[in-house]
């Protein structure tokens, strides 16, 4: 156990190096805290400007409607957990330098494994708790539930979203160690998909509205919502449900173990060469060019980028032959926004090549300008194959918005990969990328959504103008600043 706290102490020192190089001086610090401050004070007030109306209905109705706001809360913390674990497995490389020089020291796999996943369980509840948060406490607080009744809802919160993160951990570990027991290729990309298919499986046979209102009378014992009647408990609202307090917590407890368990079972993959595709592509003489190929290059044979396209392809295959969404636009806004993720990684495949851009004079607007529009290209075909694979040719307005979601989706994963490199010498540091891309995503959100809804359109047209310019100031300064200290 002291080994593998030593190992996550390590991991966190890591990426506190990552953030120091951002924040350096005080005055940084400080501006940081200011816009964290507003943004997130923004989104509170977004949030509950959203949710203020049917909250309250809830938190001054009878016991049935407080069910029901626990159940459907519990479920939506669940699918966060369900959503980030995918990702950051999916952006998150198998082996990284940490692990390999780990092999090397008398340390076993289950506390190797156990140092991973303590700030990784760290990572995703903070995620959760920060966007439920967002959410519901402004109403919490407005309203005057009690601290008493907070307590124990963000408290029951926290540990459905472990269970959860627990019980998709002890899927993912399990299907993982068959794959490569058996030595089945591309295991990390059948697994992924394999743990999609099951929660949306199970959540597609077992979840549905009547069953979430019979659960004041009778509970069913959902795993997306297992933990809701010890909230209730807590709060002496849980007379009228028929439940089993101890069967809820030898469940918890047993997946819990379980999960802990398949720590053993995780290994260190060996090193692999990543294909070569696009070898006959020349590379041009002049230094736009050659950047502009060579990012494409080195994009499109990252294994990672690879691993994401095919599972998002696959994905995107299942979710039309499930539902019948054939050209359907709504599912292209959606892959728009996340073909930008092929940005994400770019920065940190480069590092090792700035000496060797400042050796030929090469510019950081240079370097940014061209990998950007190499990315851009790799999002577009993306988007292309996708709208091949779903059968939708979008309208010419809609189609234009959709290109500048991918656009700026692309712009905002470069900046955030640029911020924080992900490289494989830094063990799970694309956890601490997306983190910090989820902080400020989330309040742009609940802003842009309170905009939409109340500001007149002069003031959503300058506040979109602003953002844009805003955001390509960032790559160019990013980018500048990362060529200054590397």
């Amino acid at each position: 156990m002291k080994k593998s706290l030593k190992i996550s102490k390590l991991m966190l020192k890591i990426w506190k190096r990552e953030v120091g190089r951002i924040l350096d001086t005080r005055i940084k610090v400080t501006a940081a805290a200011a816009v964290l401050f507003a943004m997130a004070s923004l989104a509170a007030l977004g949030g509950y400007q959203i949710t203020s109306a049917t909250l309250v209905s809830f938190l001054h109705g009878d016991t049935q409607n407080l069910t029901l706001l626990t159940v459907s809360m519990y479920l939506n913390a669940s699918i966060l957990v369900s959503l980030f674990f995918v990702v950051f497995k999916a952006i998150t490389p198998d082996q990284d330098q940490l692990s390999v020089k780990l092999s090397w020291f008398p340390v076993t796999r289950f506390e190797r494994n156990l140092g991973y996943f303590i700030p990784f369980v760290s990572i995703v509840l903070t995620l959760v708790l920060f966007i439920i948060s967002i959410i519901l406490l402004p109403a919490f607080i407005i309203q005057q539930v009690g601290w008493s009744f907070g307590f124990a809802f963000f408290a029951g919160l926290l540990l459905q979203a472990f269970f959860t993160l627990s019980l998709i951990q002890l899927l993912y570990n399990g299907i993982h160690f068959l794959m490569t027991t058996g030595k089945l290729p591309f295991g990390k990309f059948f697994t992924l998909f394999l743990v999609i298919v099951s929660i949306v499986y199970y959540a597609m046979e077992t979840l549905s509205i009547e069953g979430m209102l019979e659960t004041f009378t009778s509970f069913d014992y959902h795993a997306a919502y297992l933990v809701s009647p010890l909230m209730l408990l807590a709060i002496g609202e849980l007379s009228a449900m028929e439940v089993n307090l101890f069967l809820i917590f030898v469940i918890w407890i047993g997946v819990v173990v379980a999960s802990f368990g398949s720590l053993f079972l995780v290994r260190v993959r060996t090193e692999k060469r990543s294909p070569k595709l696009l070898r006959l592509l020349p590379i041009p003489r002049a230094k736009f060019g050659a950047l502009f190929v060579k990012e494409i290059k080195s994009q499109i044979r990252s294994e990672e980028n690879l691993l994401n396209f095919f599972l998002v392809a696959v994905m995107v295959l299942f979710v039309n032959l499930q539902f019948d969404l054939w050209g359907n636009e709504i599912l292209l806004w959606v892959l728009a926004a996340i073909v930008g993720m092929v940005a994400m990684n770019s920065f940190g495949h480069d590092k090792k090549m700035i000496a060797l851009y400042k050796i030929f004079d090469v510019k950081p607007y240079t370097a940014a300008t061209a990998k950007t529009m190499g990315l851009w290209i790799l999002a577009a075909v993306q988007l292309l194959i996708f709208c091949a694979l779903t059968l939708t040719i979008p309208a010419s307005g809609s189609g234009w918005q959709i290109a500048w979601v991918a656009v700026n989706s692309t712009a905002l994963f470069y900046l955030t990969g640029t911020l924080i490199p992900l490289d494989k010498n830094s063990p799970h540091i694309g956890l601490l990328s997306f983190l910090f891309l989820l902080i400020l995503l989330v309040p742009m959100v609940f802003i842009g959504n309170y905009l939409t809804s109340h500001a007149p359109q002069a003031v959503q047209a300058g506040a979109l103008i602003t953002a844009e310019l805003l955001l390509v100031a960032a790559i160019f300064a990013s980018h500048h600043w990362r060529f200054n200290h590397e």
